[in-house]
């Protein structure tokens, strides 16, 4: 009877199939309180910027509009005495090129529902130049649109100016974002994450 001996052969170096599995650590992400802290954050942006927003949304949705047209404009300078035209030859005149220190303000008027006129300054003045000239291209008073509150017409909002939205705005957008990416993080924060065990692979062969 012929026995037939077969050689041993040597271990496999290849690395493990499919059907085997990869070695894997479990890793929690953690920092709990840090993720609170980020939610907070936003939650407290949020507040700051429903601050300004709130009311001014209020009084886009319940004010009187109306159209208020600009009748002078005073440029400040702190130390100095103000500056008031009521022509555009010498608001043109009194441009600035360089001083930043010159803020320009443009007041305008505006009816009331009881047929009163009330006038304001724009909440936001203007470094250089004025925001509006005084006249149009007609020559008529330069017009912008308004809300206010009709129990309180000092209460005025300047809906199509884009600094009246700006700053509440951003700080929305960023209170948001930063509550939605600390909630997301604090979901997995406590949840094991299946990751590649990559210290069994920095094991050099014997």
């Amino acid at each position: 009877m012929n026995v037939h001996h077969q050689a041993p052969q040597a271990p496999s170096s290849a690395p493990p199939s499919a059907e085997q599995g990869h070695p894997h650590i479990d890793y929690v992400p953690g920092y709990v309180l840090a993720k609170v802290g980020m939610i907070t954050l936003g939650l407290l942006l949020l507040g700051l910027s429903s601050i300004e927003l709130v009311p001014k949304v209020r009084l886009l949705l319940v004010g009187t509009s109306a159209q208020a047209e600009a009748v002078r404009v005073v440029k400040t300078r702190a130390g100095d005495s103000d500056r008031v035209f009521t022509d555009d030859a010498s608001l043109l005149a009194a441009q600035e090129t360089r001083d930043r220190r010159y803020v320009f303000w443009n007041e305008y008027r505006f009816p009331t529902q009881d047929g009163a006129e009330r006038e304001f300054r724009a909440p936001v003045g203007s470094q250089l130049k004025a925001s509006y000239p005084l006249r149009d291209a007609a020559g008529l008073p330069t017009v912008i649109p308004i809300c206010y509150d009709p129990a309180q017409p000092s209460r005025v909002i300047l809906p199509s100016e884009f600094s009246t939205w700006f700053l509440p705005g951003f700080m929305a957008a960023c209170g948001l974002v930063t509550m939605a990416v600390g909630s997301l993080l604090l979901y997995f924060a406590r949840r094991p994450v299946a990751m590649p065990d990559l210290s069994a692979a920095a094991i050099p062969p014997r």
